[in-house]
């Protein structure tokens, strides 16, 4: 019963967060016109707060399975590639911004 728990938890939390994404795109094509001088500033504050929520949010579940709170020895490998895929990504989307901006 615990588990099923927890994975609604995770799923409440992906689909939260899915929402939130989608609901940004589509302020962000609907005001375009309107806030294309501050476009950038927008998108670093969103990869910084990002970044910040992935970094804590990743530590403090790597606590919970090192405190056994999860009932399971370690964390499943799929997390890890997850989140360090993530950082790749957001590394790639900001040099794309920054190549972009140069040219």
């Amino acid at each position: 019963m615990e588990k099923n728990i927890k994975a609604t938890w995770k799923l409440a939390d992906l689909a939260s967060s899915i929402g939130l994404g989608i609901l940004g795109f589509g302020l962000g094509a609907y005001f375009f016109q309107s806030v294309i001088s501050v476009e950038l500033f927008i998108i670093v504050t969103g990869l910084i707060l990002h970044s910040i929520g992935m970094f804590f949010k990743h530590r403090l579940e790597k606590q919970s399975f090192q405190a056994n709170q999860l009932r399971e020895t370690s964390p499943p490998k799929w997390i890890a590639v997850i989140y360090w895929l993530c950082w790749l990504i957001l590394a790639g989307l900001m040099s794309y911004l920054y190549i972009k901006k140069q040219s």
